[in-house]
């Protein structure tokens, strides 16, 4: 069973810190990682691109492991790379730093699959010469056409749900619904929505690749 841990909105430090939640230090001291741990999606809805960018190459260095930047609803920013006021700022190109980018349900429905290669190659995932490194590119999605968007593209994963309820606004799947949706996705399926690792076992039974949350990998 694999896992991917998905950020609280994180700022950088608590002088930057909008609503005094989570910082990166806070983040850090209260998170636990798995050694089985997929991948980890940096997300901030209420900051910049360049911020988030930011955030993204300080969380890498500090859990030695590259990251994805979720796209949070603006792909057409992320088409072009990083910022290029960060590039001077970074040791390493962000390709060291930034595995893939993640993008939301309804912008995966606007996508094709010239979008989804011109991403694989642009300058987050190349180093000053110009040599491409390997890309991620995940989504998410709530319903059948989703799903068949995100494999028609050949993204590397997925994660559906909810499987829960988890606000009043979403239906929640429940773990029928979601074996009903997955079992023909040629892609991973990571099943995501008021989940902790108790649920490994009914995630294996229902054709989950894996659990994907942001409250199961804090502490409370």
């Amino acid at each position: 069973m694999k896992y991917v841990q998905i950020t609280p909105d994180i700022y950088p430090s608590e002088e930057s810190s909008k609503k005094k939640s989570f910082t990166l230090q806070k983040f850090l001291t209260q998170s636990s990682y798995k050694t089985d741990l997929k991948h980890i999606i940096c997300r901030n809805k209420l900051i910049e691109k360049k911020e988030l960018e930011l955030i993204a190459v300080q969380l890498s260095k500090s859990i030695n492991q590259k990251v994805i930047l979720h796209t949070q609803g603006n792909f057409e920013e992320f088409l072009q790379g990083p910022t290029d006021a960060l590039i001077d700022q970074i040791e390493k190109p962000f390709l060291d730093y930034v595995e893939g980018l993640h993008i939301t349900s309804s912008d995966l429905l606007r996508l094709d699959k010239e979008h989804i290669q011109f991403l694989r190659k642009n300058k987050y995932f190349t180093d000053k010469d110009g040599k491409v490194g390997a890309s991620v590119i995940g989504a998410s999605c709530h319903n059948i056409r989703e799903l068949e968007a995100a494999a028609y593209l050949n993204l590397d994963y997925c994660l559906l749900g909810p499987i829960r309820q988890k606000y009043k606004s979403s239906t929640p799947l429940g773990w029928k619904n979601f074996n009903s949706l997955a079992s023909d996705i040629s892609i991973p399926v990571y099943a995501l929505g008021g989940l902790s690792i108790l649920d490994t076992e009914d995630a294996k039974k229902n054709n989950a690749y894996g659990i994907a949350g942001v409250s199961m990998f804090i502490n409370s």
